[in-house]
């Protein structure tokens, strides 16, 4: 006898094809707010550059640029290696239960990243 080809509606593939258009659809519920503020972040120096370019002249504009490129990296570098210490750290001081050391490490990475 030949299998069937065909799908029937109680088959496992069905269920599962929709379970993960289901899960699909909640990562993007709850990525689309992340997605949203890092395009909003990431937008906001060139539209500053072009007021700045604009308004005040391309000498203006050259120190914005120069200035806006060193707080950046200075910024993002300090921030990146305090989170990457955070997000190594963290799992380990809740696997040995240490939940205060957990929330020292959480108050460290945030006040690193809000100033």
């Amino acid at each position: 006898q030949q299998p069937s080809l065909e799908r029937d509606s109680d088959s496992p593939i069905n269920q599962h094809e929709f379970e993960l258009c289901h899960e699909m659809s909640l990562l993007f519920q709850l990525a689309a707010p992340a997605i949203v503020v890092q395009f909003s972040c990431l937008f906001v120096f060139p539209q500053t550059a072009s007021v700045v370019g604009r308004l005040l002249g391309t000498e203006s504009l050259a120190g914005f640029s120069l200035g806006s490129l060193v707080g950046n990296l200075t910024c993002m570098s300090v921030m990146t290696g305090a989170l990457t210490a955070a997000d190594t750290l963290m799992p380990r001081a809740f696997a040995s239960m240490q939940y205060q050391e957990l929330a020292v490490l959480a108050l460290r990475g945030f006040l690193v990243c809000s100033f």
